[in-house]
């Protein structure tokens, strides 16, 4: 295991640091992001990017209000524990945003953290990492 005052982070990080290797523990050490860029980390490979505009956004605040629409609503609607846009999960080797995160039949609201983290083990061990 690397030894978090070994590591290399940059100290400020934009556009120009795209393709920039990386391990999640140095994407966390970052204290300077360039505003108005998206940032993922996929496969120690950090990635910057345009944030979501209005075309990717919209369908997916639609998407949440159906969601909930139907949670609130249909009879099996308790199954839906609950839904959030632009959740940032960290993977083996990455930092990952998803457009909506989903969870259901779980009886309780989710522990962020620890049911996103069962979800990537899982995909780990087929060699998938779910997007």
């Amino acid at each position: 295991m690397t030894n978090i005052s070994e590591l290399q982070a940059p100290r400020s990080v934009g556009p120009h640091s795209n393709g920039m290797a990386m391990t999640v523990e140095e994407f966390y050490q970052v204290k300077d992001w360039e505003e108005g860029w998206r940032y993922e980390l996929i496969h120690e490979v950090l990635m910057v990017n345009l944030p979501a505009g209005p075309g990717e956004r919209r369908p997916n605040e639609e998407l949440g209000h159906w969601l909930l629409t139907y949670k609130e609503t249909h009879p099996q609607g308790g199954a839906l524990d609950d839904t959030v846009n632009e959740q940032d999960i960290v993977t083996t080797g990455g930092v990952r945003r998803a457009d909506r995160v989903i969870w259901a039949n779980l009886g309780r609201l989710p522990d962020y953290h620890v049911e996103l983290g069962r979800l990537f083990q899982i995909a780990d061990r087929f060699g998938d990492t779910p997007a």
